[in-house]
């Protein structure tokens, strides 16, 4: 069992790091299983929330940005309307 995570900038399955390896007598055993992987998530937690935060703040940015772009359309609109009427 290889548990992998997506590296940076990867898309579609290619750029996966293999981040753990369980084989053997503890891929037999579900107990040695689940030890394995609760030290591999304890080990890369740091790693995994600060990847979460950075998408979240990645996610924010593009909203910010999305609403700029909305008001600056609305309100070229509203200054072209305005410059017709006239």
């Amino acid at each position: 069992l290889v548990v992998l995570a997506q590296a940076e900038g990867a898309g579609r399955g290619r750029g996966a790091q293999a981040l753990a390896q369980v084989a053997g007598v503890r891929l037999r055993d579900v107990d040695g299983t689940v030890a394995a992987l609760s030290e591999t998530l304890q080990t890369w937690a740091p790693l995994l929330e600060e990847a979460r935060e950075e998408l979240t703040a990645r996610a924010v940015d593009r909203a910010i940005i999305q609403e700029q772009a909305s008001e600056y359309e609305r309100a070229l609109a509203e200054d072209q309307a305005r410059e017709e009427a006239e």
